[in-house]
């Protein structure tokens, strides 16, 4: 009964102090900005979604929506006379305090939106960030996931992403591949590349168009160094690429061509 008697008689004195008009406009302050800020971000969320991932979208409109009530209901402090200025202030300070411990994860957000608006890849796409190359396994508002062609999964900040050069290794339309294989010297050169080419040509995922190449442009103290290019859809590259130096030597072997006894590494590179 004393608790129901002390808010009676704190009411009592705040109406005395403020007049019944200024309660009565603070409050429409704050139904206003309630109204705006739900009609504001209905709208928003609606283009958001469509736009933005889920976890990028709603806190989006979160913060929206928060942000006009939050602005409201400063103004309506302001018409009852309250000094807003110390609570201003004293969220400025908390603002910069936790904008310092959480820049990292400010950055990666940041990060993650521009990835998304930019889309330099999705998931399922081979791509090459400095040195890791990889297939994108998930990508969140502060992270990437690449697993690596070891079987590993690595675990990337966007902000580093974003920083990064980026290749696409899925995205262009076809790639290159390229072998170098050598041969011995008493290799009839004419067969060899007549079965070379037999192989390419029972691929299916190997283009026509541009023509693979196969050609011989020296002689080594080693051996003779046979160049093969061929071009592939840019999806099947790493099937291709991981198998058709394997049915190309079968094949050699297959028909009495050897190769020549070299125990240095065969120069391989992915264009």
């Amino acid at each position: 009964m004393n608790i129901l008697n002390d808010i009676a008689t704190r009411l009592l004195e705040a109406i005395e102090t403020y007049r019944i008009s200024s309660i009565v406009h603070s409050l429409l302050i704050v139904a206003i900005a309630i109204i705006l800020a739900f009609t504001i971000s209905r709208p928003l969320r609606t283009w958001a979604l469509a736009r933005l991932p889920r976890d990028i979208a709603i806190p989006l409109v979160k913060l929206v929506y928060y942000s006009i009530i939050f602005v409201g209901i400063i103004m309506a402090l302001t018409s009852l006379g309250v000094d807003v200025s110390v609570l201003l202030v004293a969220g400025g300070i908390a603002g910069i305090i936790i904008g310092l411990a959480a820049q990292t994860v400010t950055s990666n957000l940041l990060a993650g939106i521009f990835l998304y608006l930019d889309r330099p890849f999705k998931v399922g796409d081979a791509i090459a960030i400095g040195d890791t190359f990889g297939i994108v396994e998930d990508i969140t508002i502060f992270s990437t996931r690449i697993r690596l062609f070891n079987g590993t999964i690595l675990r990337i900040s966007n902000e580093e992403i974003f920083k990064s050069r980026i290749i696409n290794l899925t995205a262009v339309k076809a790639r290159r591949i390229e072998y170098q294989i050598l041969l011995a010297h008493e290799t009839d050169l004419n067969k060899a590349i007549e079965v070379i080419r037999r192989v390419i040509d029972r691929n299916p995922l190997i283009l026509t168009e541009p023509a693979p190449m196969i050609f011989s442009s020296q002689v080594t103290l080693l051996g003779i160094p046979v160049n093969i290019w061929v071009w592939v859809p840019g999806t099947a590259f790493f099937e291709v690429w991981t198998t058709l130096l394997t049915q190309i030597r079968e094949e050699l072997l297959k028909e009495g061509i050897q190769l020549a006894t070299y125990k240095g590494p065969i120069p391989l590179s992915i264009p």
